[in-house]
């Protein structure tokens, strides 16, 4: 449970110290997006080698790239006209549908290979991080990056 926490606390400095980043927009946003998040994913890693809470560490960091999402998302739409806002929200819900979708047949694949209990939502979670991290390239590669995070 130590161990645990000296984790989540990790996570949570990292985290931080991405917002801050975010914050200071300089030159090369889109690499310091994806070292944030590689940096999350060590740390994730790190918490699975640990062995314990193994669910826990792969949701965090799920949770965390969902935050990330976020963040990307409402800075995009801020610098949208209303006609572009309406197909990204559209693009967006779709999105949705797929990734609930993917989550449901991570889930029954994990059991379907034979896992079970909390090996199950561990791979769920991890699935689904990857899947939001798809997603925010995703996202980088339609709109113009430097340009949305300029203003």
């Amino acid at each position: 449970m130590i161990v645990t926490k000296k984790i989540s606390i990790l996570s949570k400095i990292y985290f931080l110290i991405f917002m801050i980043f975010f914050l200071f927009i300089y030159n090369n946003l889109k690499a310091q997006l994806h070292k944030t998040i590689d940096s999350l994913q060590a740390i994730e890693q790190n918490c699975l080698d640990s062995g314990m809470h193994m669910e826990n560490c792969s949701c965090e960091f799920s949770h965390e790239m969902d935050s990330i999402l976020n963040i990307v998302y409402s800075n995009v739409r801020t610098n949208l006209n209303t006609q572009q806002k309406e197909a990204f929200k559209q693009e967006e819900l779709i999105w949705l549908k797929k990734r609930e979708i993917n989550h449901e047949e991570s889930r029954k694949e994990s059991i379907k290979e034979g896992l079970h209990g909390s090996d199950v939502g561990m791979i769920a979670c991890n699935d689904d991080a990857e899947f939001v991290i798809d997603r925010i390239n995703a996202i980088i590669k339609k709109w113009d990056f430097k340009k949305i995070y300029s203003n």
